[in-house]
């Protein structure tokens, strides 16, 4: 049996209420976007995926290794200060808070992370790294958004500090038709 796992952070409750707010006027503009519950929000470093029983304790080590790393070793804070989609805003399946700073030092961690893990046998990321918190998802279609119609969702900014003693290895699990994340490994 596999478990669906991802390495990530915690947001603060101050987060958690800046987010709501954006959430709430996204279900206004598109009814057909699922909005993330606030107990599900979260900080993404990397996602693993189906970890099957024999790869957990790989996991496990490269965790406690990332988690002591020198790299991310203080807290850097991300202010999340603008609203994003992938794959567009044509075509929107995701929409995110994210910062429009760039975020070396967590760049970084990410890549250390990705390595790390690619040795012990997972993908590798081929795109660059872009902090990010997912807020909602698309059920299906949804229109195309115009740039004036996103200025309408206004983003108040909010800072998340993240270090790496405090990066927690999430399992994602099914829950009916949605899922709920909980701590697979949490901070010590």
């Amino acid at each position: 049996m596999s478990t669906r796992l991802f390495l990530g952070w915690s947001v603060s409750k101050e987060f958690v209420k800046r987010a709501h707010l954006v959430k709430r006027r996204l279900g206004e503009l598109e009814p057909n976007f699922r909005l993330v519950s606030n107990e599900n929000l979260h900080l993404t470093l990397k996602f693993l995926g189906d970890v099957s029983g024999e790869q957990v304790e790989a996991v496990r080590e490269g965790y406690q290794e990332l988690s002591e790393s020198r790299l991310l070793s203080s807290p850097q804070r991300i202010v999340f200060d603008v609203l994003g989609a992938f794959s567009s805003w044509k075509r929107p399946r995701v929409i995110w808070l994210g910062s429009s700073a760039r975020c070396e030092e967590l760049i970084e961690f990410s890549r250390k992370a990705d390595s790390l893990f690619q040795e012990i046998g997972f993908v590798s990321e081929e795109r660059e790294y872009k902090p990010h918190v997912t807020i909602a998802r698309s059920r299906r279609q949804v229109k195309p958004f115009s740039v004036k119609e996103t200025e309408r969702v206004v983003v108040e900014p909010v800072s998340l500090p993240v270090s790496a003693s405090s990066l927690i290895l999430f399992e994602s699990v099914p829950k009916g038709d949605s899922v709920i994340y909980r701590k697979f490994i949490a901070d010590r």
